[in-house]
């Protein structure tokens, strides 16, 4: 199943407003590639594509970026989205039948711009 996490910014972190952040991290969709990577800052209410830095293979994590432009001061909650080769999607909520074994639900990263 794809997932994507998102490596920086980290959780309570500080982004300048007025300033462009960038936002990074990885994706994976094990037997199949990733097809892209969306990225939110408003904790999933609407989503904007992000850049994959390398060709996505099977079994491989790519890295990708998101450029946000003149963030706005407040709270942010950054979610990070996967979509696979074949058009599965990172689910929007934790698979409890799965238990711990599997995690690969969407996970809002919480930051405040100043």
């Amino acid at each position: 199943r794809p997932k994507a996490i998102l490596a920086r910014p980290g959780l309570s972190e500080v982004l300048p407003s007025g300033k462009s952040s960038r936002l990074f991290g990885a994706a994976w969709a094990g037997e199949n590639a990733i097809d892209k990577v969306d990225v939110s800052v408003d904790g999933g209410k609407t989503w904007a594509k992000a850049k994959l830095l390398a060709e996505p293979k099977p079994f491989q994590w790519v890295l990708w970026e998101y450029l946000w432009e003149n963030p706005p001061k407040g709270e942010a909650a950054i979610v990070a989205k996967a979509t696979d080769s074949k058009g599965l999607t990172q689910p929007a909520t934790r698979d409890s039948d799965r238990r711990t074994y599997m995690i690969n639900h969407l996970v809002p990263t919480a930051v405040t711009v100043k």
